[in-house]
């Protein structure tokens, strides 16, 4: 497998602030708006074409800066060194949740049979006996579906086998 790229690093905290005055001043926010919406790592950020007066690497910088500003922490979360683990919602993120939460309600449905006051009866009494010779199977009864059904339909005893 290939390694990822590694980030440019930052040797003085002061150029970041610049950048970002420089950022705020000649419009960059809507760049950094559009890189947090596709939430790119810098393996494939670093190939974008950066606003123009730019290098890659300050708009990198700025990008970086913007997505931990808005990081969210839960108490607990750590990587292995112990340090917090940040983690952002980019805006694909919360717009699938929103998709799955609206398409997944209220799409349980139920047959007719189950809600008929006819024939749900019939559906109770066979997932009890379902119920019933799963559980037993589980304690180590040994036979077959058909067989442990017959028993339970015709008020049978069950035969218990000994083996020692």
């Amino acid at each position: 497998m290939k390694t990822p790229a590694r980030p440019p690093v930052v040797a003085e905290t002061s150029s970041v602030g610049e950048w970002l005055q420089r950022a705020l001043v000649e419009g960059l926010s809507p760049w950094v708006a559009g890189a947090q919406g596709e939430y790119r790592s810098w393996e494939t950020f670093r190939f974008q074409t950066p606003p123009e007066g730019f290098a890659i690497d300050e708009w990198w910088h700025v990008v970086r800066t913007s997505r931990r500003a808005s990081a969210r922490r839960i108490p607990g979360l750590v990587d292995k060194a112990g340090v917090p683990f940040p983690f952002n919602l980019p805006d694909p993120v919360l717009e699938a949740c929103d998709e799955i939460a609206r398409d997944a309600s209220g799409q349980i449905r139920v047959s007719e049979l189950v809600t008929d006051p006819d024939t749900r009866d019939r559906f109770v009494v066979n997932s009890l006996i379902e119920e019933a010779i799963t559980s037993s199977q589980l304690e180590g009864a040994a036979t077959s579906r058909r067989d442990a059904k017959a028993v339970i339909r015709e008020g049978r005893p069950p035969a218990i086998t000994v083996r020692g």
